[in-house]
């Protein structure tokens, strides 16, 4: 037996112990048994506990439903996004790097081919090598500060899947296995976190949304 249906077994008034509970308080969207209607919730709204469990199964079904379409669907997707923006990001700083070495190259050769007319030639060559330092030292740092955020990104996406299937895994439970009073207690408690699950964009986690897969270069980056 799960920790779950060990909870559902769980079906006595916390007030009457040996009292079952079969009551529901519309208003108070409680259940109780009917020595506590009797005695303190005579004039309260109270139905059939059986009846309103019942009616309250369709809602659990329609959730876990529009759940386990939205990680079918949608997630898959999110995940190869981010997947491809890293590779993208990693690419597109290569190919940067490449560019800044090139030119640091071709700026040395043209100053040592025309050493005769610079002066100091060193002091020159130490420049170039000083700004090409600096430069792949800011691109490197632009791309690790990247891929860190789609990290975090791909973090909260597993996350969130996992709490997709918690969430379609313990609506089943409850109700294959659980009691009425069950039903009626995690019936709204569920229908909240269905619509947080729901609303969950991976671009608000995102400072930088991943749906643009193809990365601009910093334009402060000075050249060489």
């Amino acid at each position: 037996m799960t920790s779950c249906q060990k909870a559902f077994s769980l079906k006595r008034c916390e007030q009457h112990k040996n009292e079952e509970i079969k009551m529901f308080r519309q208003k108070c969207k409680d259940s109780i048994c009917v020595k506590c209607f009797i005695k303190s919730h005579r004039t309260h709204d109270c139905s059939d506990i059986e009846k309103v469990s019942d009616n309250l199964h369709s809602l659990i079904v329609t959730n876990m439903d529009k759940v386990t379409t939205v990680s079918l669907l949608r997630r898959p997707d999110n995940f190869f996004l981010v997947s491809k923006e890293k590779n993208n990001v990693i690419k597109h700083v290569a190919g940067i790097e490449d560019e800044i070495n090139t030119a640091a190259e071709k700026r040395i050769a043209a100053i040592q081919r025309d050493k005769g007319k610079l002066l100091p030639v060193d002091k020159l060559i130490a420049a170039v090598e000083h700004d090409r330092v600096e430069l792949l030292s800011e691109v490197q740092s632009i791309k690790l500060k990247r891929v860190k955020q789609l990290e975090i990104v791909k973090q909260e996406l597993q996350q969130h899947m996992t709490a997709l299937e918690s969430f379609k895994r313990y609506s089943e439970t409850l109700l294959s296995s659980g009691r009425a009073c069950d039903v009626t207690r995690s019936t709204n408690s569920l229908h909240d976190t269905a619509d947080e699950l729901l609303k969950f964009d991976v671009n608000d986690s995102d400072p930088n949304p991943v749906t643009n897969p193809n990365p601009k270069p910093n334009p402060n980056l000075r050249c060489l």
